[in-house]
């Protein structure tokens, strides 16, 4: 009956959306008429007229459209357990998924004269959509929250198991999230002690009990070893009072990104590195991204690029560019740019040294200071091989060595690499601390969203003079490193 219910209120609340979208368009085309109409008549053409059939048409296409983009997108999981701060991001990221791709046919297909109207419309459109769809969900939190304040919608809970890590950590999070509407009622085990946080309401043996009397919605169970027997004869004690289990994976801590449950034939698994980035709306939303800005901005500074790779050239003999192989996506290697900055040497003395390095030209050190030497790699950003933003790559050395000495220094490269990432815009760069840079680089990866990569981005010029530079002669096991030194992370 629960579920029942859930669906119905599934339904309704597509049907809503569809409302509010419908109503986003409406009102955007005033606006766009405002704004457009007129120059639209001085072109000779017809104004566009809402009831017109053909109009009326690209509405109801648009609507129902949208409503398919915005289920591709996610927008409709469970938020019960979602923090509050994401109804915006999930609201942007539909609405950016279904009118980034429209404004690109508006562009390819519309007629001269009706093209800004059009690209004007989709504009208010999205941005109406995406407010009144923010305001919804905040809207039906706070009611929820008021509901769930006077004991309604609430998820009672027993906890069931040995497992004191897992359980302490599950109420430790419950606790401290007041808006999942979730009440702890206390916790069934043999071994635990009740220094979890509950009260503990008897063993396994009393059970079904427990269960007739603290009458919970949910079971979550906290089980390290078991009996198979005897942990189905205590799931069948819930099924018998249409009581919903749920599992604590064992595994909780060792990566703390949502799981990914996948089906292998009739047996669940947990993947254990399950990214958002793993979802293909998320990387199509990345990548499109990646592609739009990179080719405006090699338009934009192109005068910028064109300058310096004349100042490369005047400051001493040598190629334009520098071509370095760096570590890529799942550990793929790629050829990365970057301006020239020293003179073509071969010295190959060991150690780190720092930014006294006198194979610098003064053009060159200008350049990295201001990183414009970085700028070509927005050619490996057209290409594919990197990201605007995401974990800076690094040369095979390093990474063989650090991933020797570095926890979890390989997950950096379930993603793409970037251009600038979390750790650079909060001065992890240069002769910093490669724990602290994997950290953030991981805490970027766990907790990826569209709204981090655009904070990412327009942070970033106000981070980029780079104070504490490292480069390296040779390295540690004697491989001498082209005729470049390395800048780890910039």
């Amino acid at each position: 009956m629960r579920n029942e219910r859930k669906g119905l209120l599934d339904v309704i609340e597509v049907y809503i959306d569809m409302f509010l979208n419908l109503s986003a368009i409406l009102i955007a085309y005033f606006f766009a008429m405002l704004v457009k109409g007129e120059s639209i008549s001085e072109a000779g053409s017809t104004v566009v007229k809402l009831n017109a059939p053909w109009t009326v048409a690209i509405i109801a296409v648009n609507v129902l459209a949208a409503s398919f983009v915005f289920h591709v997108s996610g927008l409709y999981h469970p938020t019960r357990y979602q923090r509050r701060y994401r109804s915006l991001p999930a609201a942007l990221k539909a609405t950016l998924m279904y009118y980034g791709p429209l404004a690109l046919v508006i562009l390819i297909s519309t007629r001269k004269d009706y093209v800004v109207f059009f690209l004007f419309w989709a504009l208010f459109a999205a941005t109406f959509s995406t407010s009144f769809l923010t305001f919804k969900r905040h809207l039906i939190k706070v009611l929820l929250r008021g509901f769930r304040r006077y004991r309604y919608n609430l998820r009672k809970i027993i906890i069931v198991g040995d497992n004191a890590d897992a359980a302490r950590e599950y109420i430790k999070q419950v606790n401290d999230n007041s808006e999942y509407g979730t009440m702890l009622l206390g916790f069934v085990g043999d071994k635990m002690t009740a220094d979890i946080g509950i009260d503990k309401l008897g063993s396994f043996s009393g059970l079904a009990d427990i269960l007739d009397k603290e009458k919970p919605t949910d079971v979550v169970f906290a089980i390290d070893a078991y009996d198979k027997r005897h942990l189905i004869r205590l799931v069948n004690m819930c099924d018998d009072r249409c009581i919903r289990v749920y599992f604590l994976p064992v595994t909780y801590g060792f990566f703390k990104s949502p799981r990914q449950i996948e089906q292998v034939g009739s047996i669940p698994v947990i993947n254990v590195h399950s990214t958002p980035l793993d979802n293909v709306a998320n990387a199509a939303l990345k990548r499109a991204f990646d592609i739009l800005i990179s080719a405006l901005m090699l338009t934009l500074l192109s005068p910028v690029m064109i300058v310096a790779a004349i100042g490369v050239r005047l400051s001493s003999p040598g190629p334009i560019l520098f071509r370095q192989m760096r570590v890529g996506k799942m550990g793929k290697r790629f050829m990365m740019l970057k301006f020239r900055s020293m003179r073509i040497n071969s010295l190959s003395n060991k150690g780190w040294t720092t930014n006294t390095d006198s194979r610098k030209t003064k053009f060159g050190n200008f350049i990295r200071k201001t990183a414009i030497d970085e700028l070509p790699q927005l050619i490996n950003v057209l290409k594919g091989d990197m990201s605007l933003i995401g974990p800076r790559p690094e040369i095979p050395v390093f990474v063989e060595q650090f991933k020797e000495t570095i926890p979890l220094y390989m997950v950096k490269h379930y993603v793409k690499p970037g251009m600038t990432g979390l750790a650079q815009i909060k001065g992890l760069r240069g002769d910093t601390s490669v724990e602290d840079r994997i950290h953030e680089d991981i805490e970027y990866i766990e907790n990826w969203s569209f709204l981090l990569d655009m904070y990412i981005f327009f942070k970033t010029p106000f981070t980029m003079i780079n104070k504490n530079e490292k480069y390296v002669y040779e390295s540690p096991d004697g491989e001498l490193l082209d005729d470049e030194t390395t800048r780890d992370y910039k």
